[in-house]
């Protein structure tokens, strides 16, 4: 017994005790910010009183620096120095940056946050990195001012929220490489050249929602074009932005190079090297006073949403009622491309869409009779695997067309087949991102008239929109006992809705639809609506206007507050003959920007190089 207590004793005494992040007052605790950084260990919280500190600090493992707030702490360095150099994940808060040659300078694989912090005073970069994909910025609640470029963004991927870039001696901010970043709320304001400059490269996702541009000495947004990189996949997306008072344009597309191959940024000679989408935006004139002449078939493409659209609606057993809908824009607040995918992985045609707490799932019916299931880290876009769906999982089921997913409610996934003429089957796999696609057992759906290309859960109740038919049929889930469901007609301004993709949000049932004369689908009188359904009887509630930014919308899934959409087409044809590559893509949209900003950390925000 005492052999055995005293070797318990020595293992007691050999098991390191947790370490608890420990919080560095300077000067209190440390006389310097260097000292405190010397002292810290990862994940501290170096905090600085009111005064004046000297940065020319490097940052080599995870900390927090906490300011007294931006007129109190003031972080300086010497005219020849960077501010911080940040070569592990930083968090600042509270304080101000500057002066100082560099403010920040970010290395690789680096998370950055900053939240109330002013950026001023800067000869170079108020914000710098160094070009890796992997790098990651987040900004809450900042001023950036009297820099060169406010932030310079190299293939950085992140979002900005409620930020001012001002007066800054060239951009406010810069996008370069293939940076994917969202700006929601921000101010770019009288800065000397453009409020943002986009260098397009070939996978860059600029997202702009709520920002206001105004006093910039060249253009609001300018974007250049750059054709020795091949660009396959940039895509653009301003919404609800206002554009008043620049030098040169709102919105600007200009060449790196001049047709003689002179450096010249003055020239548009080609349309933009990118899907450029417009929604619900003001500008300051007309089109000709406002945007660059090879931007102005992207404006005329994406339309205008109606005022009023009139829907009929056919109660079963009833007569038809005229409801009157106000559409409405939602707010883009992501997008991620996922033909190629940052893995190399096709996804050719992006229909089915399933969204559960980390990941979401493409149903994609490329090459019929194979289709196939695509898992995706839902945050960062990285892609897990590949099912394919004939034969299913291993099984003897043959799929044609994974058109319709779900996640049910004991979490797993479900895949509803594009019935065809061939009845409605459905398949019950495993979640990913752990045993992703494992077969758990098959399930037969209603049989509807035509292709069922959606399907979405109530409760224990299936919903299945018919293509054709344009009903929306109905089953419960234990039993697979067919419901009454919705044998109902919709019409748009007496043009048959098309309904395709289903979700529901907690409230109302989501279905994509875009209205067709009958009988004729090659001519879409009106495209990418999202309609509000009663779930009690099928009665619409409201219609929100998706067609600027989404060219064929197809699956639905809601989630968190956010209605994601996947887009099953390829390309954006314009009036001029041109086209520009979108890819297969999945959007992300919320009711508003204050519900962008709430449910930020629920959004996507890429990670893994793309395919070259």
């Amino acid at each position: 017994m005492q052999t055995r207590g005293r070797m318990l004793l020595f293992i007691l005494l050999t098991i390191p005790l947790c370490a608890t992040a420990a919080t560095i007052n300077v000067p209190g605790d440390a006389p310097t910010l260097a000292a405190a950084i010397e002292q810290a260990d990862a994940g501290d919280t170096i905090t600085l009183a009111e005064g004046e500190f000297e940065g020319s600090v490097a940052v080599d493992e995870p900390l927090t620096i906490t300011g007294a707030g931006l007129e109190a702490t003031v972080l300086r360095a010497g005219e020849e120095e960077v501010v911080i150099v940040c070569n592990a994940d930083l968090t600042i808060n509270d304080l101000t940056v500057g002066p100082g040659h560099d403010g920040i300078m970010v290395g690789d694989d680096v998370t950055l946050r900053l939240e109330g912090v002013r950026l001023t005073d800067i000869a170079s970069d108020g914000v710098g990195f160094h070009g890796r994909f992997q790098t990651r910025l987040f900004m809450r609640d900042c001023e950036v001012t009297r820099c060169a470029d406010g932030v310079d963004l190299e293939s950085t991927q992140g979002q900005a929220f409620n930020c001012n870039f001002h007066d800054n001696n060239d951009d406010g901010l810069d996008y370069d490489g293939d940076a994917g970043f969202l700006c929601v709320g921000c101010r770019f304001v009288d800065n000397k050249d453009d409020g943002i400059e986009v260098r397009l490269a070939t996978r860059a996702e600029v997202v702009l929602a709520d920002c206001h541009f105004s006093g910039n000495g060249e253009d609001g947004l300018e974007l250049i074009n750059r054709r020795e990189l091949d660009p396959k996949d940039n895509i653009v997306a301003v919404t609800q932005c206002d554009f008043d008072r620049t030098g040169r344009w709102d919105l600007g597309c200009v060449d790196l190079y001049d047709a003689e191959g002179n450096r010249n940024e003055e020239t548009s000679i080609e349309p933009p090297h990118a899907a450029v989408l417009l929604c619900a935006n003001t500008f300051a004139g007309d089109l000709e006073e406002s945007v660059s002449p090879n931007l102005r078939p992207t404006i005329a493409q994406t339309g205008e949403m109606p005022e009023s659209v009139m829907v009929t609606w056919t109660p079963d057993g009833g007569e038809a009622k005229e409801i009157a809908l106000t559409p409405t824009a939602p707010v883009l607040a992501g997008v991620l491309n996922v033909q190629p995918n940052f893995e190399g992985a096709q996804v050719g045609d992006a229909e089915g869409l399933a969204v559960d707490d980390a990941c979401f799932y493409v149903g994609d019916d490329t090459g019929r009779p194979t289709g196939s299931v695509h898992c995706f880290d839902r945050f960062t876009g990285v892609h897990i695997g590949t099912i394919s769906t004939n034969p299913f999982a291993g099984t003897e089921l043959g799929f044609t067309g994974p058109e319709g997913l779900t996640i049910l409610p004991d979490g797993n996934l479900l895949v509803l087949d594009d019935a065809g003429d061939t009845g409605a089957n459905a398949a019950v796999v495993a979640p990913g991102p752990e045993g992703f696609g494992t077969f758990i057992r098959h399930i037969a759906m209603p049989d509807p008239d035509h292709a069922a290309e959606g399907i979405t859960t109530v409760g224990d109740t299936v919903y299945l929109p018919e293509r054709e038919r344009v009903g929306i049929k109905a089953a419960r889930l234990s039993d697979a006992t067919v419901l009454p469901g919705w044998p109902v007609e919709y019409r748009f301004d007496g043009n048959r809705l098309h309904l395709a993709g289903v979700g529901y949000d907690g409230t109302s049932v989501i279905v994509s639809a875009t209205a067709y004369p009958s009988g004729d689908r090659s001519a879409p009188v009106a495209r990418n609506f999202l309609l509000s359904i009663d779930p009690a009887d099928g009665r619409p509630l409201g219609m929100q206007w998706i067609g600027a930014c989404v060219n064929d919308a197809r699956g639905v899934a809601c989630i968190d507050g956010f209605t994601f959409v996947s887009d099953g087409w390829s390309y954006r044809e314009h009036e001029s003959g041109w086209t520009n590559k979108q890819g297969q893509s999945i959007y992300v949209f919320a009711p508003s920007a204050e519900a962008i900003s709430e449910g930020a950390a629920r959004l996507p925000v890429r990670h893994g190089a793309p395919t070259e």
